[in-house]
């Protein structure tokens, strides 16, 4: 083998700068830029959602969302920066404003922000009985979430690659058959899951013309896994189905920069009467992503100052959430307009703001004449 000092000079040139460009790039991938930290100042009032939680089974979880409120009406969304204790660990632990059982009985999570303290009760029941890893609400939703059975992807009426899934979940009996049975079970393998197509292609472990798709450290990765590892039971007849998501908070959102982040809940009710929380299989999408975008663990984040709408989808279920972002410090020239119409037409100068364009009055503000159609009136 020939030594590297008895490459040729240009040869070796070429590999010290391949290397050095490898490193840095590796360098400049795992070097994200942070969020920026929330300031609560001193809110008035904290209140987090949901108040008691009952978490049935060791699948479930529940996202907490804790919302700060000051006395001038202000409400800043606290979940990122509050901190949280569980008052037995052995019966539910909190993970990034998450609830996790970890074992039967009764338990109190304290949750501490701007200098004021809540206390969600929490009760974990039926933690050692078994809780397969249903098809429908679970492997197909985690399909659904990483866009697997999209209109560009493998939802398309040909599919892609030689594997179909049904647009958007909305034939599970087709996904059955392509999931299960089809190309003699490899897409699929109970006896070792991780050797599974299902696995490897969208993880990029062998080629896959649609790039990455799905990561070890994705909820919908674990959920997938475990409903392949189980044999890839299907849901028993008289299975519990969804009938709608609830979106929390439910109407819409000022982030007032630098308070520019919002964590989403969102809530399955199923016809048997129970709650589920799927807030990591739910896709968010935004009208307008320069204004506000949510990631997939559904935290709105605003960039530049309007008025969006985050899409909030589950399986065939939808639901909005509008955000409004915009700026603490206005400047006085630019906002002086609209300043001087709040005060004429009693209403809020960041209510204006929102419309993002001085000539628009909010509709829920009563309209006054104007000096000519006073003339008019009392010429009549």
């Amino acid at each position: 083998m020939q030594s590297s000092s008895s490459l040729p000079r240009i040869v070796r040139r070429s590999l010290l700068a391949l290397l050095v460009a490898i490193s840095l790039a590796g360098f400049a991938s795992a070097e994200q830029p942070g969020l920026e930290p929330i300031d609560l100042g001193q809110p008035a009032s904290l209140d987090v959602f949901p108040s008691t939680v009952h978490l049935t089974g060791p699948r479930r979880q529940m996202q907490l969302v804790v919302t700060a409120a000051y006395g001038d009406g202000r409400q800043q969304d606290a979940t990122r920066a509050a901190t949280y204790t569980t008052s037995d660990p052995n019966v539910a632990v909190i993970e990034n404003a998450v609830l996790l059982p970890r074992g039967d009985g009764k338990a109190e999570i304290t949750v501490t922000a701007g200098g004021l303290t809540k206390t969600v009760a929490v009760e974990v029941s039926s933690y050692g009985q078994p809780a397969p890893a249903p098809f429908y609400h679970g492997a197909v939703a985690a399909l659904t979430k990483q866009g697997c059975n999209a209109g560009a992807c493998h939802g398309s009426p040909s599919g892609k690659g030689g594997f179909r899934l049904s647009l958007q979940a909305f034939d599970p009996e087709l996904d059955k058959f392509t999931l299960i049975r089809e190309e003699y079970g490899r897409r699929t393998n109970p006896q070792a899951p991780d050797a599974s197509l299902l696995l490897l292609k969208p993880t990029m472990k062998v080629p896959h013309g649609g790039g990455v798709k799905l990561t070890r450290r994705d909820p919908a990765y674990a959920l997938l896994r475990d409903w392949i590892a189980e044999g890839c039971r299907l849901d028993p007849p008289g299975d519990p189905r969804c009938v709608r998501i609830e979106v929390y908070p439910p109407s819409g959102r000022v982030l007032l920069h630098p308070a520019h982040t919002q964590q989403l809940c969102v809530l399955a009710h199923f016809d048997d009467g129970s709650v589920r929380d799927v807030t990591p299989l739910a896709v968010y999408s935004s009208s307008d992503d320069q204004v506000a975008e949510a990631n997939t663990a559904g935290l709105v984040i605003g960039h530049d100052r309007g008025q969006t709408a985050v899409m909030v989808r589950y399986l065939e279920f939808s639901n909005m959430a509008p955000v409004h972002n915009m700026w603490g410090v206005l400047e006085p020239e630019v906002e002086s307009v609209r300043r001087r119409m709040a005060v004429a037409f009693g209403c809020d100068a960041e209510e204006l703001a929102i419309t993002r364009k001085d000539a628009i009055i909010p509709q829920t503000v009563p309209r006054r004449p104007s000096i000519w159609e006073s003339w008019a009136i009392s010429e009549r």
